[in-house]
């Protein structure tokens, strides 16, 4: 009974990550906050369902792709709003 509802809990909380993700396409300062946090609640719920402490490698493995893809994402956001003045993506032009 107690792992079905923390299964429920997980299950609702990634899809209320990724509705929260469709609903700021437009923003892209947002959907890389909202992002970064899906990838912490990855993590936690990981090593909560797993019941046992993850190995040191995996948890590096884990949090340094967490943190290119921050990294990645911020230099886009910064060289998109040198280029077109803000982070809206409405804005964009693929073929510019």
């Amino acid at each position: 009974m107690q792992n079905s509802s923390i299964n429920f809990i997980y299950i609702t909380m990634l899809m209320l990550f990724l509705l929260t993700v469709l609903n700021l396409k437009y923003h892209l300062l947002s959907l890389l906050l909202c992002l970064e946090m899906m990838m912490l609640f990855i993590f936690l719920s990981l090593s909560m369902l797993l019941m046992k402490p993850l190995s040191a490698s995996m948890i590096l493995y884990y949090l340094t792709i967490g943190v290119c893809e921050g990294g990645l994402g911020l230099s886009f956001l910064v060289l998109l709003i040198r280029s077109h003045g803000d982070d809206y993506s409405m804005n964009l032009d693929i073929m510019m």
